[in-house]
């Protein structure tokens, strides 16, 4: 009795040793492709059409920061060295998985080429060179945590017609019976999406409330295709409105909503530019005396004449400056390299001498800018 005993105990411990040694094999076997998932190598990705991305990294051994929006194929940003911080304009394309940028500084001649690709993993490998020297050196950057995480297109098109058939006020006949009159309205808008949910919704609605200014008193995108149900004949129109993102410049985003109109009973069209400077960091608008230190807006008018008068001419060129001299819009964006400043037609000279925009370095007005703004 107690050999039976002994014997099916060893025989039990026997069996225990040998299921315990195979779920270790199993979960060794487990951890092991576990980790084989974990080493497989990123995938060289083509970046989504409507995109935004803040990168940092090293070009070299020199640290950098990196900011860029890619609309379509187009990339337009900045960087700067973590040590100096002095923003560097950049514009390039992405053909396919190759990107390429071209850094800028005041001119138009690159000061340096950015080739490379990037990784699903979020990082940037390539190089930049110096296209005087050809000096080369390695770029590393990855992907960092952003407000903006990207933004999507939005397009509706509608027209109200009116044909001969219809009862037009007296005085208004069509040329031919088979002739159609219609008020077309176009909307290209933008939706910007956030990490934060309020903030995504104040951007949205800023965007909405302005692009539906464009048409009169309307406050949002539905109102404004209900006054086009309504239109009559002799108020007819043909309107395109397009929003864009302008810059994304450290906490500021700066976007733009142009507006070309045409009312059939005007002699030509008119082009109307709208652009709003949103702080990310509290969602509220931004204007000028967010910028500039008190009582500065005489001397940022002071120091941007000149810069004015060098690109497009003074005066005796047909431009209005007015009673209290030269002036500057209320359009302005926030760039990597300074403010531009944006007319409309008519607000500084003809019609026929366009909206003319200039750009006023942060190197020219460093004294009159609030901390953080640079």
């Amino acid at each position: 009795m107690k050999l039976s005993i002994l014997l099916i105990s060893s025989f039990l411990l026997v069996l225990a040793s040998c299921s315990s040694d195979e779920t270790s094999e199993k979960d060794m076997k487990k951890s092991n492709d576990s980790e084989g998932e974990a080493k497989k190598p990123p995938t060289v990705i083509e970046l989504p059409t409507n995109y935004f991305n803040r990168l940092k990294g090293t070009i070299g051994d020199y640290p950098i920061t990196m900011e860029f929006i890619k609309m379509g194929s187009d990339l337009s940003g900045e960087y700067f060295y973590d040590k100096n911080q002095i923003p560097i304009s950049i514009r390039g394309e992405q053909s396919q998985v190759k990107v390429e940028f071209k850094e800028y500084a005041e001119n138009t001649t690159p000061t340096g080429v950015f080739n490379g690709e990037f990784y699903s993993d979020g990082s940037f490998v390539g190089t930049w060179t110096n296209p005087r020297t050809k000096k080369t050196l390695e770029i590393n950057m990855t992907t960092q945590p952003s407000k903006i995480i990207s933004f999507e297109n939005t397009n509706r098109k509608e027209k109200s017609c009116h044909t001969e058939g219809d009862n037009l006020p007296e005085g208004n006949v069509l040329m031919n019976p088979d002739d159609t009159l219609c008020s077309v309205l176009k909307l290209q808008s933008i939706k910007v999406k956030c990490d934060d949910s309020e903030l995504e919704r104040t951007i949205n609605e800023f965007i909405e409330l302005e692009s539906a200014n464009m048409l009169g008193q309307a406050a949002t995108f539905s109102e404004m295709f209900k006054q086009l149900k309504e239109t009559s004949f002799e108020d007819g129109f043909d309107i395109e409105i397009s929003t864009f993102i302008s810059s994304v410049y450290k906490n500021f985003i700066s976007i733009e909503i142009s507006c070309y109109s045409y009312y059939f009973h005007t002699a030509h069209p008119n082009h109307r530019t709208t652009i709003i400077n949103i702080d990310l960091n509290t969602g509220k608008r931004v204007d000028f005396n967010d910028l500039i230190k008190k009582d500065s807006l005489q001397s940022l008018r002071t120091k941007s004449q000149p810069i004015f008068e060098e690109m497009h001419g003074n005066e005796d060129e047909g431009w209005y400056y007015g009673d209290d001299g030269f002036l500057l819009p209320e359009n302005f964006t926030i760039e990597a390299n300074g403010l531009k400043f944006c007319y409309n037609e008519y607000e500084i000279g003809s019609y026929s001498q366009g909206a003319p925009s200039i750009l006023v370095p942060y190197s020219k007005i460093e004294g009159l800018l609030k901390p953080g703004v640079k």
